[in-house]
């Protein structure tokens, strides 16, 4: 069926889990049925084209959900935690895991799969191709962008420390809808300004590395090397050793650490440590956590190596972050 999301964001999605909308200072507020009281959605909608949501909510049984959205668009979602899979018509499903995904819309259709039991917490945005096209008008005046492009964009662009920053800075004001609407439609030009800047700063580098790759990584290095990326990912809190990620790919470590370093740029113990202060600053929203406890969730015994770690990742020290957030 055909979902006006362009026009009414969560609304028909919000009906469907049995919340209705109420006016919410800048935004609309919906609140689900729950035993528990803490069940919400908001949406805020700065410009036409331009949606963001905020959500925390629990289902009693899953939900599929099928949107069919006319409107050319990118979906961004800083996912946070819960049980959430994207199905793609000709794609392997997505099943969710914290950090930013991305969804290109061109008109077809798409299921949302919503698990129960699980708190879904995740900050989104739905960017539409009017909306995109009249924010990038005279500011990239070197080069065009169509939403064909993004159908091209990896991982790595995307989801990245800083684009996460930006993402929590933006959580807070969307599920308190207290900001001035110019503020959010500012937080979404530089989202895509941002992954625009990575595309383009990446491009001879990644020309330059795809040269390197042929000459160094066959075929099946560079399977086992991603089969590797998503181990690490499996649990990134509690990654399995080194010497125990080589026995799984039969490559002697040394191999190992090079073709990974060579692959995705950072050695293993730098993409551990990325991952690890992801983590950390999604926890700095909850501040029943000192950051001695968010030190200890992430591994670290000492708060002090754990605040340096921050904020090499990060640029800023864990506290000037949680103030930040009005914490």
């Amino acid at each position: 069926m055909d979902t006006s999301v362009y026009l009414t964001g969560n609304c028909e999605l919000a009906e469907r889990f049995g919340a209705k909308p109420e006016a919410f200072r800048s935004g609309t507020a919906y609140r689900l049925p729950s035993p528990h009281g803490d069940n919400w959605l908001v949406d805020i909608y700065p410009a036409p084209g331009l949606i963001l949501t905020d959500t925390h909510f629990s289902l009693p049984e899953p939900v599929v959900w099928e949107y069919t959205i006319a409107e050319a668009g990118l979906w961004l979602c800083s996912f946070n935690g819960g049980d959430m899979t994207i199905v793609e018509k000709g794609k392997k499903a997505r099943q969710l895991r914290p950090g930013i995904h991305l969804l290109v819309n061109r008109g077809q259709p798409f299921k949302m799969i919503y698990g129960a039991g699980k708190w879904q917490c995740y900050t989104g945005m739905w960017l539409f191709g009017d909306y995109i096209a009249t924010q990038l008008t005279g500011r990239m005046s070197d080069r065009s962008f169509t939403l064909d492009e993004a159908l091209t964009w990896q991982s790595p662009q995307y989801d990245t420390p800083e684009l996460l920053l930006v993402f929590e800075q933006l959580k807070a004001n969307v599920r308190n809808a207290a900001a001035p609407l110019p503020y959010y439609e500012h937080k979404a030009c530089e989202v895509l300004l941002l992954i625009l800047r990575n595309i383009q700063d990446e491009h001879w580098w990644k020309r330059y590395q795809k040269s390197q790759r042929k000459n160094y990584l066959s075929y099946h290095d560079r399977k086992y090397i991603i089969k590797i990326k998503e181990e690490l990912d499996r649990d990134i809190l509690s990654p399995p050793p080194v010497d125990q990620l080589a026995i799984m790919v039969q490559m002697n470590i040394s191999k190992l650490q090079h073709c990974f370093k060579l692959w995705y740029g950072v050695s293993i113990a730098e993409y551990i440590r990325a991952g690890k202060m992801k983590y950390a600053l999604r926890l700095l929203w909850d501040d029943g956590l000192s950051i001695k406890n968010i030190a200890a969730m992430a591994g670290y015994e000492n708060a002090s190596k754990f605040a340096a770690a921050f904020k090499k990742v990060h640029g800023f020290s864990p506290q000037y972050i949680r103030k930040s957030f009005g914490l």
